[in-house]
């Protein structure tokens, strides 16, 4: 070594390293710089940063924070790796709950019970004074009892007849109480003596042999009754009495069916009425009403202009009432 003012090398560098500090990384500030070169020489520098500064000789200039993701950068991966492969997790054995396998027993489902229909119907039958109670069975099929007590009911008050009622006509009487529950039905007339007519010479009433009964609805419609009988049965005569306020009602397999109306007591029957015609086809009653809306609507123009005007407007035909203009 050489000597340098009377010191040798050795002494210097001794010196020079006995002065200097171990390195404190607590002390580190970031952004503070680390370096043993430029210390000496600008003095002023290496003051200015104070407290948390240290001087290495021979290390390149660095900051603090670079210096701590140097090692946190690979360090805490490699780390996780070898904690991971050394101690892996085991899920915590769950206790299992003891399977109680139970019997299934089985209830079979109720069957299903469907509501009985109803073979009978009351009926109330009124003639004058007389008044008979029943349960009338729909097919018109009663017993011996009840077919004598209706028999004593519709006999012939002039000359006591008696006869028995068809089952088919005690059927048909059956179904119009049925339509009209809690309705009073009062026979105006039923069997009687002789024919009133004759065809040829051949009785033909269905009065005389207990298939016909004239009848009355109490409170009800006796056009609404009319018009159900003749449109829901057949082998069926129905007969309209508008003067005497009745309708006739028979059973008669052996013809054809037949309808009229009387208009007058003792008058010529008028067979196959309009009201007959329209109850059975309803092509027929949706003609016969447009003719009399027309007809309505034909007495003024402005009605049928308004009635058009509301049709369309409801989403109405106005096929109906569509008014032909006439030539004035």
């Amino acid at each position: 070594m050489g000597r340098v003012g009377g010191q040798s090398d050795a002494s210097i560098v001794g010196a020079t390293y006995s002065r200097v500090k171990p390195i404190d990384l607590r002390d580190f500030r970031p952004g503070s710089p680390i370096s043993g070169d430029l210390a000496p020489s600008r003095p002023s520098r290496f003051r200015a940063h104070g407290r948390g500064t240290a001087l290495v000789q021979g290390e390149p200039c660095m900051k603090a924070n670079q210096l701590r993701a140097r090692h946190a950068v690979w360090l805490a991966p490699c780390v996780c790796l070898a904690v991971l492969v050394l101690y892996p997790a085991k899920a915590e054995p769950v206790s299992q709950p003891d399977v109680v396998h139970m019997p299934v027993v089985r209830t079979p489902s109720p069957p299903i019970v469907e509501a009985p229909v109803p073979t009978t119907v009351h009926v109330v039958l009124t003639r004058g004074h007389k008044r008979l109670e029943l349960e009338l069975p729909l097919d018109g099929k009663v017993s011996a009892t009840d077919a004598d007590e209706i028999a004593r009911l519709m006999r012939c008050p002039e000359s006591g007849r008696t006869r028995r009622i068809a089952s088919g006509t005690l059927a048909l009487l059956a179904d119009v109480a049925a339509r009209y529950p809690g309705h009073e039905i009062e026979v105006v007339s039923a069997v009687r003596a002789e024919p009133e007519r004759s065809r040829e010479g051949i009785k033909h009433s269905k009065h005389w042999d207990g298939h016909a009964i004239d009848l009355i609805v109490r409170d009800a419609k006796l056009t609404e009754v009319r018009d159900v009988m003749w449109k829901n049965h057949r082998d069926v005569g129905i007969g309209w009495y508008p003067t005497s306020g009745f309708i006739h009602l028979d059973y008669r397999p052996d013809v054809h069916d037949t309808s009229w109306t009387q208009a007058r007591p003792n008058a010529d029957n008028q067979y196959n009425p309009r009201w007959a015609r329209l109850a059975r086809d309803p092509d027929a009653q949706r003609a016969a009403s447009c003719a009399k809306m027309r007809r309505f609507f034909a007495t003024s123009a402005t009605l049928s202009t308004l009635a058009v005007s509301i049709a369309d407007s409801l989403g109405y035909s106005t096929a109906c009432i569509a008014r032909t203009p006439r030539n004035s």
